[in-house]
């Protein structure tokens, strides 16, 4: 009985060493080349010890954009992967995957393209147009009403929203807008309209405040004034 004891010590003694000598070399990240903003992208981490086998343990990682503001973060187990995301007004250019454990550290770069992307919706008699890509947006839309078709030339810089309101003679139309591409092709059935023509009719979504910013710097500064020439006036008396 010492004996097996005795082997069973040793064994356990072994175990602890081998796994004492074990320690990360290398952290692989394995990511695409190249996103668009909107896509999800798969993240494996899996780190390898001297001899490039596999060894289990946690890893931090942080997805980065372009000016390396940290976007997404997390923890992940070696080997097991995690899926992200990307925003579809994410910033175009070289992101990086950084992934780190105890004091071994790698980074992978991919390319995030340029997006040209719109979202159209209906409200009433008003369709808004927002730019939800990563670049200014500058096609062409042809809006169709009941058949009558209307182009406009909407620019959009990134996160600009714009509305355009359709008239007709009173009655209900199938709407249709298409940006020149089968992704944007948007019927809207049935809509409400009224008028003397069928047109559009551009809609600032603007308030008066962002209209007029200069309105803002002239009473910001007035205010200033006011305050100099009260408290000028209080020390004098």
């Amino acid at each position: 009985m010492k004996k097996i004891r005795d082997v069973q010590l040793l064994m356990f003694l072994l175990v602890i060493i081998f796994s004492a000598g074990i320690s990360a070399e290398k952290i692989g990240i394995d990511i695409d080349n190249t996103y668009v903003p909107g896509e999800e992208m798969f993240i494996n981490v899996i780190l390898y010890d001297d001899d490039n086998n596999e060894i289990p343990g946690e890893v931090n990682f942080e997805v980065q954009n372009y000016y390396t503001d940290v976007i997404y973060s997390g923890r992940v187990n070696s080997g097991e992967g995690v899926v992200f995301k990307l925003p579809e007004n994410s910033i175009s250019g070289y992101w990086a995957v950084v992934a780190s454990y105890k004091d071994v550290e790698a980074k992978e770069l991919f390319n995030v393209q340029e997006l040209e992307k719109a979202d159209i919706r209906l409200e009433k008699d008003k369709l808004i147009i927002a730019n939800i890509g990563n670049v200014p947006y500058k096609k062409s839309l042809i809006i169709s009403i009941g058949g009558h078709e209307e182009t406009a030339v909407v620019p959009l810089e990134v996160g600009e929203k714009k509305e355009i309101r359709l008239t007709a003679p009173e009655g209900n139309y199938d709407v249709r807008v298409n940006d020149g591409t089968q992704k944007q092709d948007i019927v809207f059935k049935n809509v409400a309209l009224t008028g003397n023509v069928i047109g559009l009719e551009s809609v600032s979504s603007e308030n008066f405040w962002s209209r007029y910013p200069i309105v803002i710097v002239f009473l910001v500064v007035l205010a200033i004034l006011v305050i100099i020439i009260t408290g000028a006036r209080i020390k004098k008396h």
